[in-house]
């Protein structure tokens, strides 16, 4: 099974890309923090960015009209390299 579910805040506006068909896919990156004490009991916060393609036109048209930079989303699917 390839899935994952990514809890953070979205790193920039997403970028649109249309499609001669009406096709829309949207581009953008999520940082997911995870907050743990270190060795010496000081509280430390590691940052993981992701890079998000929504393919599908509907949801790259959620994506479009309401992400901006720094929305708090809870994304599913799948890894792909």
């Amino acid at each position: 099974m390839n899935k994952v579910i990514l809890k953070g805040n979205s790193g920039q506006d997403p970028r649109i890309t249309t499609f001669a068909d009406g096709g829309k896919v949207a581009q953008l990156s999520l940082a997911t923090s995870e907050r743990f004490k270190n060795r010496d009991g000081n509280i430390t916060e590691k940052t993981t960015w992701h890079n998000l393609v929504v393919k599908r036109s509907a949801l790259a048209d959620l994506c479009e009209k309401y992400v901006r930079k720094g929305t708090p989303l809870l994304v599913e699917g799948k890894l792909d390299n």
